[in-house]
């Protein structure tokens, strides 16, 4: 089985592959992870633990993400990820109406972009 590597905000770097369960402590910011195999819990902070929260919450967009040669997921791309998604999804329903809209919308940018500039340096026209 590949395993799962995370780049961490404390610098560290995790293989979630045999990953349980994520336990808060109690009256303090750390966190426990607990792995399948593992006999002892391990204890990471709030930060890292909210970096795996987001990983976990972004699994379903797993096939999407970029991979490494090493494996190692970039967080910053799992937000990247979830953005395109809305948008696309955003732009496949969108309605005739809205689209005449845009489109007029465009033009008048366009014009009011050009309306200024001298011959030979107009952007749209």
């Amino acid at each position: 089985m590949k395993s799962t590597l995370l780049d961490l905000p404390s610098g560290g770097t995790i293989d979630l592959t045999n990953f349980v369960a994520i336990v808060p402590l109690e009256q303090s910011d750390r966190h426990q992870l607990l792995f399948a195999g593992l006999g002892q819990p391990l204890t990471i902070d709030r930060t890292d633990a909210a970096a795996i929260k987001i990983f976990l919450s972004a699994r379903k967009f797993e096939s999407c993400l970029a991979e490494d040669n090493y494996g190692s997921i970039d967080l910053k791309k799992v937000h990247a990820v979830e953005l395109m998604t809305a948008r696309i999804n955003r732009h496949q329903n969108i309605t005739d109406e809205e689209d005449a809209q845009n489109a007029k919308a465009f033009e008048r940018f366009k014009q009011l972009i050009d309306r200024d500039r001298p011959l030979g340096q107009k952007l749209y026209s």
